[in-house]
């Protein structure tokens, strides 16, 4: 809910800003200031990480404007600060690389213009006025100056800071949606994260631009980017139902994600990744359950219209029909060893295994999936390698691999701890002298 900070006054931002900000993060606006002074150029702090800001939340990242010369005044910056600098010169922009490698983009304050709908933008320089209603939503219209007389003050030119406290997406102008389609996936995104209503006309403005199917103009690449983002948002279910109910999922295809039995699943996944030791890529894990609660003659041409191709294809087409087999192979035995439990599941990857353990319907195959994650994977990590072999007066060769899979197995049923354990094992199972 909105949340917005109680007193706007420079001295109080300036106060509560520092007290949010790391000491480094707080020198290198310092010294931002400072070159644009020097540079005789207007700085500022704009959009999502004023909005965070003033919400109390926490921001990523901290996006800088300049009315002048980003180039420039990043050069200034990173030559005062040691740092080193990436220029961007399509889009009037830079970035300081900082000591820990993230990156501080400073962009030229810059109009845009379309050629025709979904059409990348044609970039000019602007006014800080200019640049502000160029972007998606009047929340990211908020600016924050950073030197000069008016430091640290507000700059609500497009009444941004009234939405925010009225909890409003709403664009700017009526081609807002035809500009840049992508835009509605994002309108989308904030009205979930922050728990906002879509503005009514803006509401219209993006059911009108699906009906004049203008999304059919994006690339599958920028569609795909938009659909990322939102997976890797804390809970995305409710994201992903509210794209399937106002039609913007059925843009990419009529059949992607089954409302009823796909959110049951992605349900299933939301619970289970919170309790894996594991790190699967959480968005790989929601996509492959929206894709499994797709038709599955209906997933290539989901993939395809998404520009999703290749090796990535690839993982998301096979990893569901590995799921599909290791549920089967699983079901047939009530009491499964670790041996039959290993070889079902070590060549899945772990999304395919967050997915897997969203499927899972029995106990028994619940019990052996949580059996390889809490215990036989890490037990079938060997300490010996080849080079151990050789000591041993093994020969390279097709034995090697014969001996390593043995003892992986081994080690899944005996009492085998230690290398040395693993050592002794291979003397007694088998005879270098035969290999």
């Amino acid at each position: 809910m909105p949340n917005p900070k109680n007193t706007l006054q420079p001295d109080s931002i300036r106060s509560q800003l520092k007290a949010k900000v790391s000491k480094s993060v707080w020198k290198l606006f310092e010294t931002t200031a400072t070159c644009a002074d020097n540079l005789k150029m207007d700085v500022y702090l704009v959009g999502g990480c004023v909005r965070d800001f003033l919400l109390d939340a926490e921001a990523l990242d901290w996006d800088i404007v300049v009315q002048g010369d980003g180039p420039e005044l990043g050069e200034a910056i990173a030559a005062k600060l040691g740092f080193k600098i990436q220029k961007k010169s399509q889009f009037l922009t830079c970035a300081v690389v900082l000591e820990n490698e993230d990156k501080l983009d400073i962009a030229t304050t810059r109009s845009e213009t379309y050629k025709h709908p979904a059409a990348l933008p044609e970039v000019q320089k602007s006014s800080i006025d200019e640049d502000l209603f160029r972007r998606d939503f009047t929340i990211n219209t908020l600016a924050l100056k950073l030197n000069g007389e008016n430091a640290f003050s507000l700059i609500n030119k497009y009444d941004g800071l009234e939405d925010l406290n009225s909890g409003l997406i709403k664009i700017l102008h009526s081609k807002s949606f035809l500009d840049d389609p992508t835009r509605a996936f994002r309108a989308i995104r904030y009205e979930k994260r922050f728990e906002f209503s879509l503005e009514s006309e803006t509401n219209q403005l993006l059911k009108e631009a699906i009906d004049a199917k203008v999304f059919d103009r994006l690339s599958g690449f920028r569609i795909f980017n938009e659909l990322k983002r939102t997976l890797q948002e804390k809970r995305p279910v409710s994201y992903v139902q509210r794209y399937k109910e106002i039609g913007l999922l059925q843009c990419i295809h009529p059949n992607l994600f089954d409302p009823t039995s796909g959110t049951k699943l992605l349900n299933k996944i939301e619970k289970g990744l919170h309790h894996l030791k594991d790190t699967p890529e959480k968005w790989k894990v929601y996509f492959l359950g929206m894709l499994y609660s797709t038709p599955k003659k209906s997933r290539q041409p989901c993939l395809s219209r998404l520009d999703i191709k290749g090796k990535e294809a690839s993982f998301f087409q096979e990893s569901i029909e590995s799921v599909d087999k290791t549920l089967i192979a699983l079901d047939k035995t009530e009491d499964i060893d670790p041996i039959v439990i290993y070889e079902a599941l070590h060549r899945l990857s772990d999304e395919a295994i967050s997915l897997l353990i969203a499927l899972a319907k029995t106990e028994g195959v619940k019990k052996a999936i949580t059996s390889y994650n809490d215990y036989y994977r890490e037990r079938a990590i060997l300490k010996v390698n080849g080079g151990d072999l050789i000591k041993l007066g093994f020969s390279p060769g097709p034995t090697f691999q014969n001996i390593l899979e043995s003892l992986k197995k081994a080690r899944l049923t005996e009492n085998i701890q230690t290398k040395d354990d693993e050592i002794d094992w291979i003397q007694k199972k088998f005879n270098p002298e035969k290999s």
